[in-house]
């Protein structure tokens, strides 16, 4: 949501479309340690790319009432040949379900870093 300091009784639904929006729930989710630095890079200035699950374990982490979670990816890009990687990072418990085993994702990685990739779950 996005208000006015002057004016605490009016507020505007955030568009989560929105640019803007996007990087501030980035640089949020980092400030509380609920993303890496790293990860943060990926999904700022990296390659877009369709992945499944292959696999997930929890790492027995908790933050701000997220699980961390290790998933192995298989990404597959459209237009070239997939790999396997890894992604460890906190996830909402309404979210795990939808990363199963098979559950497909989007994934994001820096050229040069395709081993570490950032993922987003839609729920």
């Amino acid at each position: 949501m996005r208000y006015n300091p002057a004016n605490h009784d009016t507020v505007r639904l955030a568009d989560l479309d929105d640019a803007a929006v996007q990087r501030a729930v980035i640089d949020w989710r980092v400030e509380r340690g609920l993303l890496s630095a790293a990860h943060s890079r990926a999904l700022r200035d990296g390659v877009e790319t369709p992945a499944s699950v292959m696999a997930l374990r929890p790492t027995g982490r908790r933050r701000d009432g997220e699980v961390e979670m290790t998933l192995t990816l298989l990404m597959a890009p459209e237009d070239g040949a997939a790999w396997e990687a890894e992604s460890t990072g906190f996830v909402d418990p309404d979210a795990l379900s939808a990363i199963q085993v098979g559950s497909p994702v989007l994934a994001w990685y820096l050229p040069g870093a395709p081993f570490g990739p950032a993922v987003e779950v839609r729920r």
